[in-house]
């Protein structure tokens, strides 16, 4: 009796192991008959944007220089993945035309990295002197 229950055994777990092989082996098969491609483990993980777009200085100033009439000098980009954005730093030089005041200081600019692909200015920020967080909507180009 004793050899009978090894042998059912045996077989069971001759058959389970040939189960899971096949079952592996569709799972490739499918996978190509239909276009898909298989991830592996460390793909999973991955935040953000799939094509990796970065954020230049030209892109940020040309932004920054479309939203307002300001000389503005980005001084650097720090790209921040796990948020989806970045920031830029710059100097600016600005006259109000309708007081004459002029403001020349830093600011920072808020980039977000949209799913589809966009990138968009969406907040700048001058120093207390002018008390200025302005919220925005500029595409970068």
């Amino acid at each position: 009796m004793q050899n009978y229950i090894k042998a059912s055994y045996n077989f069971l777990m001759l058959n389970k192991l040939k189960t899971q092989v096949a079952i592996a082996l569709l799972t490739i098969l499918l996978a190509f008959a239909t276009g898909c491609s298989l991830k592996t483990g460390s793909e999973f993980g991955n935040s953000g944007t799939t094509d990796n777009k970065k954020l230049t200085t030209e892109q940020a100033q040309r932004a920054l220089q479309r939203w307002s009439n300001g000389t503005f000098k980005v001084l650097g980009v720090k790209e921040i993945p796990e948020q989806n954005s970045a920031t830029a730093d710059f100097t600016v030089d600005i006259t109000y035309h309708d007081t004459g005041r002029t403001y020349n200081g830093p600011g920072v600019a808020v980039f977000s990295f949209y799913n589809d692909g966009r990138v968009v200015m969406t907040q700048v920020t001058f120093s207390e002197e002018i008390m200025g967080v302005y919220k925005t909507n500029v595409a970068v180009e």
